[in-house]
């Protein structure tokens, strides 16, 4: 692993326990914590870009020379409507906006959890009308967790 790859790494597993920390405060008494951190996570996600996700795509895109990417990385149907925005906010092509997302998911889905989370995303993607693993999903299950269980 190279010093590039750590620095992705780092990212994405800051990522991964912001998110882990308001799912499971209520494990550790720390709600009132979470219900502050739940409405800016709430904020990020109304911006018209997600701040981290595009600083994460800013470094693949500056570093790719020295990440490994998948081959043949296909974006599913229901999300294209996504990237094509992304590629609009970003003021990219699409089609890099693919390759950056490539890298970068080869990088996210060798972490144990998001491995999985992507899965579970994916079958609701595919089976469900909404997606409850989706990020306002995410903060609906959060709020519910910290709320009721104690």
């Amino acid at each position: 692993m190279n010093q590039v790859e750590l620095q992705l790494y780092v990212m994405i597993v800051l990522h991964v326990m912001i998110w882990l920390f308001v799912l499971f405060a209520w494990a550790f008494k720390l709600q009132k914590i979470a219900l502050y951190v739940l409405p800016l996570i709430f904020i990020f996600q109304c911006l018209p870009f997600h701040g981290l996700v595009k600083k994460k795509l800013e470094f693949v895109k500056k570093n790719k020379d020295k990440l490994k990417k998948i081959k043949n990385f296909q974006v599913p149907k229901r999300s294209k409507c996504k990237f094509e925005y992304y590629a609009k906010v970003l003021e990219m092509p699409y089609e890099e906006v693919v390759e950056l997302f490539s890298y970068l998911r080869y990088y996210e889905l060798s972490v144990f959890i998001l491995k999985y989370k992507n899965d579970v995303y994916n079958y609701f993607e595919d089976n469900g009308f909404e997606n409850p693993v989706s990020s306002q999903g995410m903060i609906v299950i959060s709020y519910i967790l910290n709320t009721f269980l104690k």
